[in-house]
C-alpha cells in the first residue's frame, strides 16, 4: 500500500514543482513515474537510436494507431522533463495567450516569476544584440530564456530539482519509479492505482495526475468507462530560412559558453509575429550534426536537396520551428480499444492561418523562409492538451480544479486540463496553471 498526504504521477516539470509545492507545506507526498519501463528493440526499429543513453522512455503501450500504423511514440525523461537536446525554453506567454489561458495577468506573472526563480537559466542574446528594430506592430523579437543544466553545460530538467528535494526533505517524500498506472478506482477510502497486472491500493487525500495530456486523458477516459476522447494540438513545423545581408553569429568563444555543447540544438532567437488577436512564436535554431541529422532522417526526399545545402551556407541557413496555437491547430479524436487507441479522425483547426502570411516580415528582419517544411504529426509533438472524454458520446471535460464529475480529489492538472495552448513551448505556463490551481485548492489565491 502507498500511504502518505497526496500521490503525485509524473515526474516531469509540473510533477516535481506540485510535489515541490506541497513539501513546502509540510505535507507528505509519494512521487511515481514509469522509467523502468523501455522498449529499446522497438526504439531501434523505430530508428530511436539514442533511448539508452539520453535516458528516454519510448513508450509503446502509451502511443496510438493512425490509419493502422503506430504514430510517434510517447517520449519522455526517464525520470524528469524537458529534453536534453531540444527545448528549455521558458519565455513566457502573451498577454492575449494569458487572457485565452483564463489566468488575470498579475497572477500568471506573479506564478511566472517565482517559477522562473526556480528554474537556473540564461537570457541568450548574441543573436539578439545584431537586431536594432526589435518592435513593430507586426513582430517582436525576444531574447531566448533558456533553462540551464549543472555548470550552464545542459539544458535543465526537472531531475534536477526532484533530487533536491528527495534530498531535502528525504522524511516527507518517496519516489517510486517502476509504477505504469493505466486507471484509477476508489475502493471505500482508498484510491487504486491500476497498472498492466495488479492494483496497487492508495491511502491519500488527494491524488494529482500529471504524467503528459496523451497518458492522463487515457488515464481519465478509463476511469469514467468512456470510449472517446479528443486532444487539442499546437502544430509544429520546421523550415530552412536564409540569414541574407549581415551574419548574426556572436564571437566564437561567446558562443561556447551559451550553446551548451557542439551537439545541441538550442534556440537562438525568438520571434513572435502578431495578426488580430493571434500570434504566432518562431524559434530560430543553429544547424548542429545533431539536429541536422534529426530533421534530415523525417524530410524524406527534401533531404537531398537540403543536405548539401548546409555546407554551402554555413552561418547562414537555420532552421526556424513555427508554432501555431490551438485554436489554430487540428484536433485528434481517439477510441479506446483492446489494442490500443486509434485516432479516427483529425478535426480540422478552428480557424486557418499560413506560415507564408509571415514570408514578408521575415524579408523584413533579414531572412528569407524557404517554402521547404517538415510538419510534426499532430500526435506527439508534446505541445498538446485541452482534452475532452466521451462516454456514449457524452461530452466530460474537466473543471477550474482539473476534477472530473464524481471524481472528487483526483486532480488533472498537467496540459490535459489547460483551456488553450499558446503558440510556442509552453511547457512553463504549463506550470503555471498547475500551480494556479493548487494555491486555488490551498486557497493561496
Amino acid at each position: 500500500m502507498i500511504s502518505a498526504n497526496y500521490l503525485i504521477i509524473g515526474t516531469g516539470p509540473i510533477g516535481v514543482f506540485t510535489g515541490k509545492y506541497l513539501l513546502e507545506k509540510n505535507k507528505s507526498i509519494v512521487i511515481i513515474d514509469n522509467s523502468e519501463k523501455q522498449s529499446f528493440q522497438k526504439s531501434i526499429k523505430l530508428n530511436l537510436k539514442d533511448s539508452n543513453t539520453k535516458g528516454h522512455v519510448y513508450d509503446f503501450d502509451h502511443t496510438a494507431l493512425y490509419k493502422n500504423k503506430d504514430t510517434l511514440p510517447i517520449s519522455s525523461k526517464a525520470k524528469g522533463g524537458f529534453t536534453k537536446v531540444w527545448g528549455g525554453t521558458l519565455n513566457r506567454a502573451s498577454e492575449k495567450e494569458i487572457e485565452k489561458l483564463g489566468i488575470s495577468k498579475e497572477k500568471y506573472l506573479e506564478i511566472y516569476f517565482s517559477i522562473l526563480n526556480q528554474i537556473p537559466h540564461i537570457e541568450y542574446d548574441d543573436v539578439y544584440s545584431n537586431f536594432n528594430k526589435n518592435k513593430s506592430k507586426f513582430y517582436e523579437i525576444e531574447k531566448p530564456l533558456l533553462g540551464v543544466g549543472l555548470n550552464n553545460n545542459e539544458t535543465w530538467s526537472s531531475d534536477l530539482l526532484l533530487d533536491k528535494l528527495l534530498k531535502k526533505y528525504d522524511t516527507k517524500i518517496e519516489y517510486l519509479n517502476n509504477i505504469n498506472v493505466t486507471n484509477i478506482s476508489k475502493s471505500g477510502k482508498l484510491f487504486q492505482l491500476h497498472t498492466e497486472n495488479k492494483i496497487i491500493e492508495v491511502n491519500v487525500e488527494k491524488i494529482f495526475v500529471c504524467s503528459g495530456s496523451f497518458t492522463s486523458t487515457k488515464i481519465a477516459t478509463k476511469m469514467i468507462k468512456g470510449e472517446k476522447f479528443t486532444i487539442s494540438d499546437s502544430e509544429l513545423s520546421v523550415w530552412p530560412i536564409f540569414k541574407f545581408g549581415k551574419k548574426i553569429r556572436g564571437p566564437e568563444e561567446k558562443r561556447e559558453i551559451n550553446a551548451f555543447s557542439k551537439d545541441k540544438a538550442i534556440a537562438k532567437l525568438l520571434i513572435k509575429f502578431n495578426k488580430r488577436d493571434t500570434e504566432v512564436k518562431c524559434q530560430l535554431y543553429d544547424l548542429n550534426e545533431e539536429s541536422v541529422n534529426t530533421i534530415i532522417e523525417r524530410m524524406g526526399l527534401f533531404s537531398v536537396i537540403f543536405k548539401p545545402l548546409i555546407n554551402l551556407l554555413k552561418d547562414r541557413l537555420f532552421l526556424v520551428f513555427v508554432y501555431k496555437d490551438s485554436f489554430h491547430s487540428k484536433e485528434s479524436l481517439f477510441e479506446i480499444s483492446q489494442k490500443k487507441p486509434k485516432i479516427i479522425k483529425i478535426k480540422k483547426q478552428q480557424k486557418k492561418l499560413y506560415v507564408m502570411t509571415f514570408f514578408y516580415n521575415f524579408l523584413k528582419l533579414g531572412f528569407f523562409l524557404i517554402p521547404i517544411k517538415y510538419k510534426f504529426k499532430n500526435y506527439g509533438s508534446f505541445h498538446s492538451g485541452n482534452s475532452i472524454v466521451y462516454k456514449n458520446n457524452i461530452e466530460y471535460q474537466f473543471d477550474d480544479q482539473g476534477v472530473l464529475d464524481n471524481f472528487d480529489n483526483i486532480h488533472f492538472i498537467d496540459s490535459t486540463s489547460i483551456k488553450f495552448i499558446p503558440s510556442g513551448p509552453f511547457t512553463v505556463s504549463s506550470i503555471v496553471n498547475s500551480v494556479n490551481i493548487l494555491e486555488k485548492l490551498f486557497n493561496d489565491q
